[in-house]
């Protein structure tokens, strides 16, 4: 085997969306990143299958200039919920100390989207650093 000096990608990625137009028809759009050697075969084959089950068949093809990665649906932030101000937190426990002794501390941690839990925590956390 001789070597050409051009380094083989090892990473490929083929995306196939299927689009029913009417039930007899389909169009079919093949997404590609990468140049991995035995991928035009795989995709050929599932092409040629489509198009038997499916003869009025539309494919379109595209190909990624980089390679990409698609690890789930796009837009989405992991993490969770953004987190409460430090100045909207001093705000709710103050107000919490205010009326506390009057109001259940549930029912006011609910009526600020919290819960009784949160504001216990925030609390702690304020005396601790002096904010309070």
């Amino acid at each position: 085997m001789q070597k050409t000096g051009k380094k083989e990608s090892k990473a490929a990625q083929i995306v196939i969306d299927k689009m029913l137009s009417r039930p007899e028809r389909i169009a079919v759009e093949v997404t590609r990143a990468g140049d991995r050697a035995g991928i035009d075969a795989y995709i050929e084959q599932a092409l040629n299958e489509i198009v038997r089950r499916w003869p009025e068949t539309v494919i379109i093809r595209v190909q990624l200039k980089a390679s990409t990665v698609m690890s789930g649906p796009s837009g989405r932030k992991r993490g969770g919920p953004a987190g409460t101000p430090e100045y909207q937190r001093i705000k709710i426990v103050r107000e919490w100390l205010d009326v506390q002794g009057r109001v259940n501390q549930e029912v006011y941690a609910q009526t600020h989207g919290i819960s009784a839990a949160t504001l216990r925590r925030w609390i702690r956390q304020l005396r601790q650093t002096d904010k309070l």
